[in-house]
């Protein structure tokens, strides 16, 4: 049966301990495990509990570096919506400036189609034919799907709709500053897509730190396992040739085999 890693640890303990007694040493010593040998597989132990301790407190550390990736990125996200939504109730009719920011027109179905503009009344005054029912975020209409998909399109497009506000003309600016974005709001919520990036960049780290030291710790549990795997088989054929029937229940009690 499979030992668990708390049963690993607490076997091969006994074993390289208890090894070295000198009545244990006239058993084993003949199959090799001498006091140098029994120090390796101390030697492998210490090594796959060192690396353990470290992939545990990696793991942690990712937990962390998560969660503040997370809450960085819904922070930035949230100002640029916000950010969006201002120029689209500023100049949601002009292509030209909506293109600037890199936004699509908005394009309005009903029932039977879509079209790019929502239907206006006939010409007797009665009234066309309504748009579908929508979601309420969008009145009735529908963007295209023009949003980045990974982190790094996600970071440059953010900063590229920021970096369009000081080439607005200065009209443009008060329009915006008119509905709570001036100079100093875009500056600051720039500097949120910055804080963005950086958490990220440190989440990225601690992922590959994790998994690198998750890799080393199953490797070193490996080369203990296979180390006391042998061992075991080894010691136990050593206790029937070396003992008599009465003594080698003992002999591997003292030996935790």
């Amino acid at each position: 049966m499979r030992l668990n890693q708390l049963q690993l640890q607490k076997n091969v303990k006994i074993f390289v301990t208890s090894g070295k007694r000198p009545e244990a040493q006239a058993v084993i010593s003949p199959t090799g495990y001498h006091e140098e040998k029994l120090n390796e597989g101390e030697a492998l132990l210490d090594r796959w509990l060192t690396l353990k301790a470290e992939a545990d407190k990696l793991r942690e550390e990712q937990k962390v570096a998560t969660s503040a990736e997370k809450k960085a990125r819904n922070t930035a996200a949230s100002e640029v919506s916000s950010f969006k939504e201002a120029v689209r109730v500023l100049w949601g009719q002009d292509d030209t400036m909506l293109a600037r920011f890199a936004m699509a027109p908005y394009q309005y179905g009903n029932r039977y189609g879509k079209s790019t503009a929502p239907e206006e009344s006939s010409a007797n005054g009665s009234n066309a034919e309504a748009p579908a029912e929508t979601t309420p975020e969008t009145n009735g209409s529908k963007a295209r799907n023009d949003q980045p998909t990974t982190t790094a399109e996600r970071i440059a497009y953010w900063h590229m709709v920021y970096a369009e506000y000081p080439k607005l003309n200065a009209d443009h600016q008060a329009q915006l500053a008119g509905v709570g974005w001036n100079a100093q709001r875009v500056d600051a919520a720039s500097q949120l897509v910055d804080v963005y990036a950086k958490r990220d960049d440190v989440q990225a780290r601690k992922i590959k730190q994790r998994q690198q030291a998750r890799t080393a710790t199953v490797e070193a549990e490996k080369a203990l396992r296979t180390w006391y795997s042998q061992a075991r088989r080894l010691t136990r054929s050593a206790i029937r040739r070396a003992l008599p029937p009465e003594k080698r229940q003992a002999m591997e009690e003292l030996l935790g085999l």
